[in-house]
């Protein structure tokens, strides 16, 4: 019944909801690291720092560019949280479905950055205040898309909820026909035995 199969839609719709929390939370992560990256390179740009600290302050800024890169292929339920659209079934209509962008993160690609010398560091952090923008930008994207989802699922429950209802009121209307009809046999079958007897 429509119902049953409303409510199915709705479990799909929070299924793809669960996935675009879990992307927003992991481009959380992402930008804390470049966020991390920049305070890094920003600190190599003291100019009391010396190479030693330099050098320090590198290491964990390419451990941080790794744990990035990791992030680029994170996974949800087997499906790639960054590669492709997603198509949502929100309707039992032809054509009622919700396309969600591509979330990409190849616009915060890394090249060889480094923090060992001052004009490498200080190359780095005015390009990772453009990665801190796209991700800014993606997590926007990623935020109106969980909204969408979010209104599809409460007009969804509404119209359900509507469904049901509306079913209600049918079966207690036939409920109180056949009571009434019931009703009307037995005051014909008693009458019918007075007449008799």
């Amino acid at each position: 019944n429509q119902i049953r199969t409303t409510e199915k839609l709705v479990d799909g719709i929070n299924s793809t909801m669960s996935f675009v929390k879990t992307q927003d939370a992991t481009l959380g992560q992402a930008t804390n690291i470049v966020q991390r990256m920049s305070e890094l390179a920003a600190s190599a740009l003291d100019t009391t720092k010396n190479t030693s600290d330099r050098i320090a302050l590198d290491q964990e800024f390419q451990a941080l560019r790794n744990e990035f890169s990791d992030i680029q292929v994170r996974r949800y339920n087997g499906v790639s949280l960054f590669v492709r659209s997603l198509s949502v079934r929100v309707g039992v209509e032809v054509g009622a479905s919700i396309v969600l962008s591509t979330v990409s993160l190849s616009r915060v690609t890394f090249t060889a950055m480094t923090l060992s010398q001052l004009a490498s560091a200080s190359a780095a952090l005015i390009s990772l205040r453009g990665k801190i923008a796209s991700l800014n930008e993606l997590r926007a994207s990623v935020g109106a898309a969980m909204n969408e989802l979010q209104r599809t699922v409460d007009f969804t429950r509404t119209h359900v909820s509507g469904l049901k209802e509306a079913e209600n009121s049918l079966r207690n209307i036939d409920l109180a026909l056949e009571t009434g009809n019931f009703t009307k046999q037995q005051v014909m079958l008693s009458a019918s035995q007075s007449v008799l007897a």
